[in-house]
């Protein structure tokens, strides 16, 4: 997974991404008379070893011992951030965050950073002094920010299938994790509309400050 935009979806699907990663560590003698070697000659008579971001490796072709993680945080958001379910452990590009938790906590922990209070987060500590009102928040950053995975019952992988998520048009699958979220901290009914009041008001501004500076 290169880029946030190929999963439309939380639960992120290795069926509907659209590129595939050669993923070898092993030495060439060790590949003798395997189409693993053919395919590393081929990539070298394309002249693939000689580009800056792999010839200083050992092995040019390899990316040594990758660990996929639970989670996948967009690092740069326009309109709403996600935090993706990686439930086949993908790996990714660095247009991503890589978040490693116990296996227990890796649902609630998305739920939590796919909340509405934690978009508040987002768009409070994060920056936005990227073009088009892109925000971007650091790894120490989002350390900062709420998050309740600790602290929530249990919540159904199968929502994280759906597709609608914008926050500026909360879907039932969002109200239904925003819920859980704010049960678990006891707001009342005004301070969960104060939330969404808040996300709306903080994400338009950022958007039309962005529009009136590309006139």
């Amino acid at each position: 997974m290169t880029s946030p935009q190929e999963s439309r979806s939380i639960l992120v699907d290795p069926a509907t991404l659209p590129y595939r990663l050669f993923l070898c560590n092993e030495d060439r003698e060790s590949l003798a008379g395997t189409a693993a070697l053919d395919y590393i000659r081929h990539g070298e008579a394309q002249g693939f070893h000689k580009r800056s971001s792999v010839r200083s490796r050992k092995l040019w072709y390899g990316l040594g011992d990758r660990q996929p993680a639970h989670l996948l945080h967009n690092r740069r958001v326009d309109k709403t951030s996600r935090t993706f379910l990686n439930a086949d452990r993908v790996l990714i590009g660095d247009t991503l965050y890589e978040l490693v938790c116990k296996d227990e906590d890796a649902i609630g922990l998305c739920a939590a950073m796919n909340s509405s209070l934690f978009q508040l987060c987002m768009n409070t500590l994060g920056r936005s002094n990227f073009g088009a009102g892109v925000l971007e928040a650091e790894v120490y950053e989002i350390e900062a920010m709420v998050a309740l995975a600790d602290h929530l019952p249990s919540i159904d992988e199968g929502i994280f299938r759906s597709t609608q998520w914008d926050v500026m048009d909360p879907s039932a699958e969002r109200r239904e994790i925003d819920g859980v979220v704010f049960d678990a901290l006891g707001l009342t009914e005004g301070e969960r509309a104060g939330v969404y009041e808040a996300v709306l008001d903080l994400v338009g501004k950022r958007l039309a400050k962005a529009k009136s500076l590309r006139r």
